[in-house]
């Protein structure tokens, strides 16, 4: 099993929003490895860490002025919290500033 970022932009009021997903499916698409050998992994619920992608800080196309903030949803482990953050950082070449909303009880 394969797990992949899908990325949903909506605007409203004034805003773009980002709706990040982690979808667990067979590997049928090539899947884009997020580098996580330097991630930090929050632990603690409001955790917050900035998350830049090395390959998006290569590119070139890099805006270090660009900057969004990101909340993972429910039943996200510390590990894909990151992970998502990173490849959202890929995605809008810019800084994403997470927020860690850890889960307790499952709901």
């Amino acid at each position: 099993m394969v797990r992949r970022c899908v990325v949903q932009s909506i605007s409203g009021a004034g805003m773009m929003y980002y709706n990040v997903t982690a979808v667990t499916e067979n590997p049928t698409v090539a899947d884009p490895k997020i580098d996580l050998s330097d991630a930090k992994f929050p632990t603690v619920d409001g955790d917050i860490n900035e998350y830049v992608s090395k390959e998006a800080l290569a590119s070139g196309q890099f805006d270090r002025s660009r900057k969004v903030v990101f909340v993972n949803g429910m039943l996200n482990s510390g590990e894909n919290h990151a992970e998502s953050a990173l490849a959202l950082s890929l995605l809008l070449m810019g800084t994403v500033v997470g927020v860690y909303n850890a889960t307790v009880n499952g709901w």
